[in-house]
C-alpha cells in the first residue's frame, strides 16, 4: 500500500515459475480485463518463452 500512497504506479509479474492462477491475476489487473481474457492471453503459445 506504501507504494501506491508514494505516487507510484503499481507493477505486475508474470513468470514462467508461477503458478498460472498468480500469472491470471497479474494480467487481468495489469489490462483491467476479465479472469476469462486473461486466461486467452495465458494461453498464448510461447508466451513465457524466452
Amino acid at each position: 500500500m506504501g507504494i501506491l500512497l508514494a505516487g507510484f504506479d503499481p507493477h505486475y509479474i508474470i513468470r514462467q515459475s508461477r503458478n498460472s492462477d498468480e500469472n491470471l491475476q497479474a494480467l487481468a489487473q495489469f489490462f483491467t480485463i476479465s479472469q476469462e481474457q486473461a486466461q486467452g492471453l495465458l494461453n498464448t503459445p510461447h508466451l513465457l518463452d524466452d
